[in-house]
């Protein structure tokens, strides 16, 4: 039951509902059981698909934020990569319209996710480096942390 309504409002075309659900989610998500929890529901997919297809700044964040958090878990780690992550972060870290903090959460999700070596090759395939390596001269503090 509550497992369809995150699901339904994670994919309904209002966006206050994505961002708000993609908020809960991330604070639902910062210990292990509620990480397990989020990724059994499913909710992987919705939130990779939102970080492209939201034309909501405060949505982008929402879910980077809630990926971030599911991305500490070393068992979610390959559901992400496997939603297709990888070429959504790297469009957000290249793109200097999108916002700082959006920017640097991107960073956050992929450094998260690189925590395993087994991802350091598709990381790199996807062409991560260039704009890693723009980020550190970056005017925020949290960008050059992350991208370094």
């Amino acid at each position: 039951c509550c497992k369809s309504i995150i699901l339904d409002l994670l994919t309904s075309d209002s966006k206050i509902a994505a961002t708000s659900v993609s908020s809960a989610i991330g604070n639902l998500a910062v210990t292990p059981q509620g990480q397990r929890l989020m990724g059994e529901a499913g909710v992987v997919t919705p939130l990779v698909k939102l970080l492209s297809s939201s034309s909501s700044p405060a949505c982008q964040r929402a879910s980077s934020r809630a990926l971030c958090r599911l991305a500490a878990s070393d068992e979610i780690k390959s559901h992400i990569i496997e939603a297709g992550v990888l070429p959504k972060l790297r469009r957000q870290l290249s793109h200097t319209q999108v916002e700082e903090e959006t920017r640097h959460l991107a960073a956050m999700v992929l450094c998260n996710l690189l925590c395993d070596a087994s991802h350091h090759n598709a990381a790199v395939s996807s062409g991560f480096l260039a704009p890693l390596a723009e980020m550190v001269n970056s005017s925020s503090a949290l960008c050059r942390r992350y991208s370094a």
